[in-house]
């Protein structure tokens, strides 16, 4: 493995743990919110529930090396994206330009992470 491609891996899997750090945080944030609306808690939820699944994943795929951790990972990121997207279209807050603007946004860090997890499952073996 090049130098390149060890420096391109090792980067997805920081943007990737750091990523999935902040939407726990987020989580916590929202739980001890004294003022929080139901659908925002709810939604909350369910990114802290996907930042703790996309970390165990990660960990699996870089123990492992297997392919249905990537696969996995392509599957709570499109449920996750699918989520994203109904909030959005239920929220009276966001217009047709934020709302793309965030659902592609959330896309694109949504496919690092799953980059990421199939960077770890291929690397070679020392």
């Amino acid at each position: 493995m090049e130098i390149t491609a060890k420096l391109q891996t090792w980067g997805l899997i920081l943007f990737s743990v750091v990523t999935s750090f902040l939407l726990v945080f987020y989580t916590v944030t929202v739980y001890f919110s004294e003022e929080t609306a139901p659908g925002l808690r709810w939604f909350a939820y369910v990114t802290g529930g996907y930042g703790l699944m996309h970390i165990y994943v990660l960990s699996w795929a870089w123990h492992s090396r297997s392919n249905w951790a990537a696969k996995f990972d392509t599957l709570i990121a499109g449920c996750f994206l699918g989520v994203i997207a109904i909030n959005i279209l239920r929220s009276p807050a966001f217009d047709l330009l934020t709302g793309s603007a965030t659902i592609v946004v959330a896309a694109t860090v949504l496919y690092l992470n799953i980059l990421a997890v199939k960077r770890t499952c291929t690397r070679p073996i020392k």
